[in-house]
């Protein structure tokens, strides 16, 4: 039988937003499991780090954040993914979503169809990177967890942005 979750909470980062190192917490390879702790911070390595960027830190502004919203609406649609919530931030993206396709699969399209529509929208440079590699998908297995990310996702993000 090939059980599947019920649905999955995806998060991307943008690119140079948060830096293994950082005071606030990062996610590397030794630290990437569902209740690990963060990165240590370590400002020598965060500098590292920023040594190593090829572009300027990317950040959602107000009129990059609408275009985001969208595009994650319109992809999903095109998909026949269910959208069960979303919150688009400055420096990253929660989206809850119930799919039979591959989580990486469903990040990744999201990820380039937002920046497609960024460039589109002239809210993104054509070059610009936007994106930090990767990302995160949480299984998402009972009705229970759901309403748990859902709450994360739009209540535990910080103040209303928009």
């Amino acid at each position: 039988m090939d059980e599947r979750p019920l649905a999955y909470l995806i998060t991307w980062t943008c690119y140079g937003a948060r830096l293994h190192g950082d005071a606030r917490g990062a996610v590397d390879g030794q630290h990437n499991q569902p209740g690990a702790a963060f990165v240590p911070p370590n400002a020598l390595r965060e500098q590292f780090e920023r040594g190593r960027m090829a572009h300027e830190p990317f950040l959602l502004t107000k009129p990059r954040r609408a275009v985001v919203r969208h595009a994650i609406e319109e992809t999903a649609g095109i998909n026949a993914w269910r959208v069960l919530c979303s919150n688009v931030r400055t420096n990253h993206v929660h989206v809850v979503l119930e799919t039979l396709a591959e989580p990486a699969k469903v990040r990744n399209s999201l990820k380039s169809w937002c920046t497609r529509r960024m460039r589109e929208a002239s809210v993104a440079a054509r070059d610009a990177r936007v994106w930090a590699e990767g990302g995160s998908a949480r299984f998402l297995w009972t009705r229970e967890a759901i309403e748990r990310a859902s709450r994360y996702v739009m209540f535990e993000q910080g103040p209303d942005l928009d």
